[in-house]
């Protein structure tokens, strides 16, 4: 006699190879973007005055060219006779251009800090993409809240001494701080609900019913912790940022062992 099939469990198998799939396509385009990024920083960081010239003179065009590719993706999201190719190629064009004008502006803004942030950044975004997408929510706040501290204390231990800088980080590193508490105080509106997010008549399940909320709370305090000690006590955001690595590697092999 045959089994019936167990709907949920492959709706599960659905979701994960879904799952699987936009994560296939985030870590390829982030590659690209890469590849991009370093191609610009050969040149118009570490080229000769020419080569920094002609990528100044490139990155200018490119920024008003990336800004018409994201107003075409826009338009084609809002037009009313969208279908679902039109979908995918408004979010493609809105996410390149968005890319495009975004990385252009910073890099000739910020010369050379931009262009070797951008560097970092395009790969700490593939990571937080993928275990947004094939870990648990928690841990993907978890990750953001770890990513946004460690940057802010990288950046603490390098210019916090600069009388240049002191300002401009310390501004930096109260955002991180508030950005930290804005994520625990959504997780405590989240967990009152049930761990579902509610917008409207609309409904997205954030949390899982068995998510530990103590581990989720107990990583953004020490995140604060961190950066706050960072921003006040000589030494402390070195000592910080191999504290929140290790703890980063903690729950990166906790959580995929959660998973498996």
């Amino acid at each position: 006699m045959a089994k019936k099939p167990n709907a949920k469990r492959a709706a599960r198998i659905e979701k994960n190879n879904r799952n699987m799939n936009r994560a296939t396509a985030w870590v390829t385009a982030g590659f690209f973007a890469e590849i991009y990024l370093l191609i610009l920083s050969r040149f118009f960081v570490d080229g000769t005055v020419p080569q920094v010239v002609a990528a100044s003179e490139y990155l200018e065009v490119v920024r008003w060219v990336g800004l018409a590719i994201l107003a075409v993706g826009a338009v084609l999201l809002l037009s009313r006779k969208q279908t679902g190719f039109l979908t995918k190629l408004g979010v493609l064009l809105l996410a390149v251009g968005l890319f495009l004008a975004v990385s252009s502006f910073l890099m000739l803004s910020i010369y050379p800090q931009g262009t070797r942030a951008m560097c970092v950044a395009v790969p700490v975004a593939v990571l937080l993409g993928i275990v947004f997408l094939l870990y648990p929510h928690e841990f993907s706040v978890q990750a953001l809240g770890l990513a946004a501290s460690l940057g802010a204390l990288f950046l603490l231990n390098k210019g916090l001494a600069k009388p240049g800088w002191r300002t401009l980080l310390l501004i930096a590193a109260v955002l991180v701080l508030l950005l930290l508490a804005a994520l625990a105080l959504c997780s405590h509106m989240v967990r009152g609900n049930g761990g579902v997010l509610a917008l409207g008549q609309r409904k997205f399940r954030l949390y899982g019913e068995r998510t530990n909320y103590t581990l989720l709370y107990g990583v953004l305090a020490v995140c604060f912790a961190a950066v706050l000690l960072g921003m006040f006590v000589s030494g402390a955001a070195f000592y910080g940022m191999w504290t929140l690595a290790v703890l980063t590697f903690a729950l990166a092999v906790y959580y995929t062992i959660k998973v498996m």
